[in-house]
């Protein structure tokens, strides 16, 4: 969860700069390639997050890595598969 926080407020601190509307007005195109090098994929392994996420959805959890069980198959899974993309976007 750690990783969504610090996400969440590097993303706000920049779309709330004066920066971003320098950018807006000047080059707009450059707003997503910033906003892409602030932003740090949650779910490349942060412990907490899947941890947090097999409690919530009853699911066995390695390391950065989330599996359920479907005809006696295991099926490994990621944060984004069991949640869905999210947009931070403020």
């Amino acid at each position: 969860m750690q990783v969504y926080l610090k996400n969440i407020e590097r993303l706000k601190n920049f779309f709330q700069s004066d920066y971003y509307r320098w950018l807006e007005t000047n080059d707009p195109k450059m707003v997503k390639n910033v906003e892409d090098a602030l932003y740090e994929d949650p779910d490349d392994c942060d412990d907490e997050l899947y941890k947090d996420l097999a409690i919530k959805y009853n699911l066995e959890c390695k390391k950065c890595n989330l599996f359920v069980d479907v005809n006696n198959q295991k099926i490994k899974m990621s944060a984004d598969i069991v949640c869905g993309v999210k947009s931070l976007k403020i």
